[in-house]
This record gives C-alpha cells, structure tokens and sequence, in this order.
C-alpha cells in the first residue's frame, strides 16, 4: 500500500509522463528514419534490378520487420501514456 501510494505522487507522475512523451518522440523519429532507410533500399534494388532474395546478407531479420512494421503504434501508444500519465501528476 506504502509503495503504490509513493507511485501515485504528483513528484513521480508529472516527470515520468513528460519521459515517456519525449521517448515517444525519439520513436517516432527512428520509426520515419527506418521507413525513410527501407524506401531508399527497395528503390536502388527496383534501380538495379536484383530479386529480392531473402536468404541474402543485409535482409532485415525478424525483429527488424517487426519493428518497422510496429515501431509507430509502440510511439503512439507511448506519447498517449505519457500524456495521461503527465495530466494525471498535473491534476493530482
């Protein structure tokens, strides 16, 4: 009880809140630069007009795909929570 009441302080959840706000940003950037990355490697492929083999060096690997395909929804959802969790500590 002592803990979460420490986890419930205004002192505790306004910076958390401004932490995870600006984690999602920096996200955000590298989710733009990695689809910026990906574009410009599928054009130079469709330039030189190798086939996409996928047993081939420099390929992305599964968490590679999961996170380009997913890194915006893990910003979004960090920002979101960050905000509820920086008006909370505001209000409190």
């Amino acid at each position: 009880m002592d803990f979460l009441d420490l986890l419930t302080r205004r002192a505790v959840l306004l910076p958390l809140g401004v932490c995870l706000i600006i984690a999602g940003f920096v996200m955000r950037g590298i989710a733009r630069s990695s689809a910026r990355s990906q574009a410009n490697r599928r054009h130079h492929e469709l330039l030189d007009a190798t086939p996409a083999d996928p047993s081939a060096p420099g390929q992305p690997d599964a968490i590679d795909r999961h996170l380009e395909k997913f890194l915006p929804r893990y910003a979004s959802a960090t920002i979101w929570l960050g905000l509820l969790l920086a008006t909370t500590g505001f209000f409190r």
